[in-house]
Formats: C-alpha cells, sequence, structure tokens
C-alpha cells in the first residue's frame, strides 16, 4: 500500500515521522493510544470469544401463526374462461367501473354488479353480514390432525372441575420466557380469556377482523406448537367467554350482528343468536339452567342492550332492544356473585350498575351510576363479590367504584395511568386479579404496571425484552398465576 496522497517516499519503506503531514501523524498518534487502551482492557483477547458466542446464538423461535409451516393445500381445477369452455357470451359489455363494482350494458338496459375476487356477480341480492350456518371447526394454520388434539383437549377439560383462585396471586415473581411467546390471530387482538381448567394452560384470542385463536401453551407435538386459529365471524370480535357451567363451550360476539359458540364435541362454531340489524359491541353471560344455556347480554355501538335467552325458541327476552347509554357500550359484564347485576360501560363517559330482576323497556333506570371527564372504555366487577368496580378511561384515570356505597367520589379511588393509545392500539382496560387485591393494566411503555386494589399504589410491573409492544389487552388465569398480555399484532405473551 503505497503512501498517503501527497506524502512521497523515495526510498520505498514506511514513510518518516518527517515525512507525513500534521493530520497523517495525528492519526497515527491516535491509532496508537487506541491500540494501547485495547491491551489495557484486553479487548484484543476477548475478541474470539465473542465472535464464538455470536456464532452460538439461538436462533428466534416462532410460534403461532408466524411459525413456517407447510399446510397441505387442496388443489383447486384451473379456472377457465366462458370462451375456451364452449358458453356462448351474453351479450353484455362494461360502460363504467369503478372500485368493487362494475356497470354492465345488456340488451335489456344497464346494470350494476359487485366484483367478487374479480368475478362479477349479481348485486340484487346483497351478500349478508354474518352466515346463519353453523361453521366447521377448520383453523388456518394447522392440519386436521392438529384441530382434532385442539378440541380433544378442549372437550376433555371441559369435564375438570373449575378452579378457584388462590387466596393471594403472586403476580410480582412471574416471569417471561422466549418460549411462552407466539402469534395467536392475525390482526390486533380485542380480547383474551383463559380456560377455567387448573390442569391444562389454555387461553383463547379473538381479533379485529372476525378470527378466534386457541393456544395449547404447553403444547409438546412433533411440528406443532399447539395454536390454530380459526374465522367464524366476518367482522370485529366484540366478546370472548368460556362458560361457567359447560367450560368446553366458547362465545363469541361480533360485530357483523352474530354470536357463536365453538362447541369442541360437535366441532363447529355453532349459530346461537343473529340480528343483521345489529352491531354487538360487547358481551356477557349470565349463567341459565344446566349445561351451557346461559342469557346473552350483548351491547351494541347505538347504546342498547339486548338479551337473549339460548333456551328458548324465541330467544330475544325483550321485545327490542333497550336503549341503557347515549352512546356505544363498551363492556358488559356479570358480577360473579351476584349474577343479576350488572355493569356496563359507555363512549358517552358513564358506567352503570343495572338489576337484571328490574330491567325491561319501561325499567331502564339504573341502580347506581357514576361518570368520567371522557369515554370509559371498561368497567368490571371484582371476583371476591364486594361490588367494587375497576373502570378505564380516556381521561388518564383508572377508578375502583364501591357499588355498595353508591359508587359517590368520595368513596373511589382513582390512579393516575397514561391511557392515550392513540389511533394503532385497542384502548386499554384495567382488569382485576383472582384475588381481588391487585389490578393489572399495559401501559405505553410495553410492560403491564400491577396497582393495589385498595390504595391504588404500584406494586409491580411485568416487563421483559421478549416484550416489544404495548399489551393493551390483559387477562388473568382464574386459579394460577398466570398472565396472558396481547398486542396490536396479534402477539400473545405468557408471564408465569
Amino acid at each position: 500500500m503505497g503512501p498517503p496522497p501527497g506524502v512521497s517516499n523515495s526510498s520505498g519503506g514506511n514513510p518518516t515521522k518527517e515525512s507525513l503531514t500534521h493530520f497523517e501523524r495525528e492519526r497515527m498518534e491516535r491509532i496508537r493510544q487506541n491500540k494501547e487502551r485495547m491491551k489495557l482492557l484486553n479487548l484484543e483477547n476477548m475478541m474470539p470469544v465473542v465472535a464464538e458466542q455470536k456464532a452460538q446464538k439461538r436462533p428466534v423461535q416462532r410460534k403461532g401463526l408466524e411459525a413456517k409451516r407447510a399446510k397441505t393445500q387442496e388443489v383447486l381445477p384451473r379456472r377457465r374462461s366462458s370462451r375456451l369452455q364452449g358458453a356462448p357470451a351474453d351479450g353484455a359489455e362494461i360502460v363504467a367501473e369503478s372500485k368493487g363494482s362494475v356497470v354492465v350494458g345488456t340488451s335489456s338496459g344497464a346494470e350494476k354488479r359487485q366484483l367478487d375476487g374479480g368475478v362479477s356477480v349479481d348485486a340484487s341480492q346483497p351478500a349478508e353480514r354474518h352466515s346463519k350456518e353453523d361453521l366447521p371447526f377448520e383453523s388456518d394454520n394447522a392440519e386436521k390432525q392438529d384441530d382434532d388434539s385442539i378440541l380433544k383437549t378442549l372437550d376433555r377439560c371441559g369435564r375438570v372441575r373449575p378452579g378457584r383462585g388462590s387466596p393471594k396471586s403472586n403476580l410480582s415473581e412471574l416471569t417471561l420466557n422466549e418460549d411462552d411467546v407466539a402469534k395467536v390471530t392475525k390482526s390486533a387482538c380485542t380480547h383474551l380469556s383463559f380456560m377455567p381448567c387448573p390442569t391444562e394452560l389454555i387461553l383463547a384470542a379473538a381479533d379485529k377482523r372476525g378470527n378466534v385463536g386457541i393456544w395449547k401453551v404447553d403444547e409438546e407435538g412433533d411440528g406443532f406448537d399447539g395454536v390454530v386459529q380459526c374465522t367464524p365471524h366476518s367482522q370485529y370480535v366484540s366478546g370472548l367467554a368460556w362458560s361457567s357451567t359447560s367450560m368446553a363451550s366458547l362465545f363469541t360476539s361480533s360485530y357483523d350482528g352474530s354470536v357463536r359458540k365453538l362447541d369442541a364435541e360437535k366441532k363447529c362454531f355453532i349459530y346461537e343468536w343473529g340480528d343483521e340489524d345489529m352491531e354487538y359491541s360487547s358481551m356477557a353471560l349470565s349463567p341459565a339452567g344446566g349445561g351451557d344455556s346461559c342469557v346473552l347480554c350483548l351491547g351494541d355501538n347505538q347504546g342498547c342492550l339486548d338479551r337473549i335467552d339460548t333456551r328458548q325458541k324465541k330467544k330475544r327476552i325483550d321485545t327490542a332492544p333497550v336503549l341503557i347509554h347515549n352512546r356505544k357500550v363498551n363492556t358488559v359484564h356479570m358480577d360473579p356473585r351476584a349474577t343479576h347485576l350488572m355493569v356496563t360501560s359507555s363512549t358517552d363517559s358513564t358506567v352503570a350498575v343495572w338489576d337484571l330482576r328490574k330491567f325491561g323497556p319501561k325499567k331502564t333506570k339504573p341502580v347506581c351510576e357514576g361518570s368520567h371527564r371522557q369515554t370509559c372504555q371498561s368497567a368490571y366487577f371484582s371476583p371476591d363479590g364486594s361490588q367494587r368496580i375497576v373502570t378505564t378511561s380516556f381521561d388518564n384515570t383508572i377508578r375502583i367504584w364501591d357499588a355498595k356505597k353508591g359508587m359517590v367520589d368520595k368513596d373511589t379511588t382513582s390512579i393516575r395511568h397514561d391511557n392515550q393509545t392513540g389511533r394503532w392500539v385497542l384502548p386499554l382496560r384495567a382488569v382485576w386479579a383472582p384475588d381481588s387485591q391487585s389490578i393489572l393494566v399495559g401501559s405505553m411503555k410495553r410492560h403491564v404496571d400491577i396497582f393495589n386494589a385498595h390504595d391504588g399504589s404500584l406494586q409491580h410491573q411485568l416487563q421483559s425484552e421478549y416484550m416489544t409492544a404495548i399489551a393493551a389487552r390483559n387477562c388473568v388465569h382464574p386459579s394460577m398465576s398466570v398472565v396472558a398480555s396481547g398486542t396490536a399484532s396479534g402477539r400473545i405473551q405468557i408471564y408465569r
């Protein structure tokens, strides 16, 4: 290598100090000083060790929908045009076209046709918002034997007596391992719910596009990680709940106006109820009789409540949905110990407690009511039957109300918390721990905050290098010290 530009080296050897420019002399001095520092820090001897550790680093594991699995796909017959099939032309020609539709001119005049995958369909028969048929349990990502394995697990666990919450949940000792992270739904996670089984860890999750995922967390099958995803709805899944009397039954509601029940024994999503004119935004179950019979309490985007009794032939209890809020009903929840009591939260900023024994079209006065300064995103009764209610609002507060005392402000614990999630992250919702001594809520700093349910003090924060996004949705297992956190990507983290 020759000397630097502008430096002569007539002898052919290394340039002398006098022949270097001032800049080159400073550069050489810095190199010498850096080498001395490296020797003092023993960095030269550490370089081979670091290189070996980097070469041995385990690749990032991808579980759930991110895992690369070659699923067997049905080979469909090749599409052929009408000309190749020898079919006569219908004489129609395109007069105009727009996104998703075309105007076709025929001998009888012009008509508008919708496009479905590039194929024109008759617009005179509008597509239904939801199917009224039972849908088979067929996952989008796994093989049939994997689907059958999950269904058998659900059926087996459904026969086990539900576990009860422990006196104290040691949530502060929970950690997150890389193996306990999986993508369970394609889109943003809207709901999470653990199956109340004390012997196996099974989680259900739903998303904004009508998908429902089930994760058998400790699955050790060859080539199968325990995640299956189905699409029982066509729009946002607004409710997800396991039956308290028949654990193998999973109820879901959606903006598409339908309610379905996953029946593990029948291997299908049963069509329980639907109304083409409704957009159900929330759901709660109230046990009614034996088996998985129940009363569905469904809130909608207009502030109405629809009550459906699955035992009756004429399932709607009231003659029509009852208006209970001025705007969208965000959550509906039943008191676990007094199932005639129901709490609702609304975009109109209010939270209200209702007695279903005194409820109807002409009886819409709540037992008690509270209000936030902005939208109230959620309201949930405590599991211990104390009738305390935790609410989360866009006014940057989490409040714990006492329904027994009429939800008055002086008996309310208020916690300051950043709830401004913006456009791309679902609103945060605080939930109870099984012992009712603490509450959990996601944080904009990518961890889960745990607060004392009595004085509102911050007890602990669940955080990990594997938690790479905001956990807007969280749930706690009813009988195990396990927390599930869901993000806007559909990825679920299991702290245990």
